[in-house]
């Protein structure tokens, strides 16, 4: 269901249903709080392969680009860090799901 306070009244203010209009949002009261994929839409995506990078790095599983050539040593160093970036996510992705499943085996 779309957010009425959003649709009815451009995040100005909380929706009404009995008056149907919109009253002003109280002080400290989000009227559009942003979901999901708006939260992960601003996050720093390019730290996050960096940190995946070093974390590559560190754990051995990645060596630092071996080449005097500029062009060359961009190209790896971006080959490197979305590799370690999908690694990072399927990490997660199994972190969750090992969760998930412990949870599901209590019950």
């Amino acid at each position: 269901m779309a957010n009425k306070n959003k649709t009815e009244c451009g995040c100005m203010g909380i929706y009404n249903e009995a008056l149907n209009g919109c009253d002003p949002a109280p002080e400290g009261i989000d009227p559009c709080p942003p979901n999901f994929w708006e939260k992960a839409g601003k996050w720093d995506w390019a730290n996050i392969s960096n940190v995946g990078l070093e974390w590559g790095y560190a754990l051995g599983l990645l060596n630092r680009p071996d080449t005097t050539d500029t062009a060359m040593y961009m190209m790896e160093l971006e080959r490197q860090r979305r590799q370690s970036m999908y690694v990072m996510m399927g990490l997660g992705i199994l972190a969750l799901i090992i969760v998930l499943a412990i949870l599901k085996k209590r019950k």
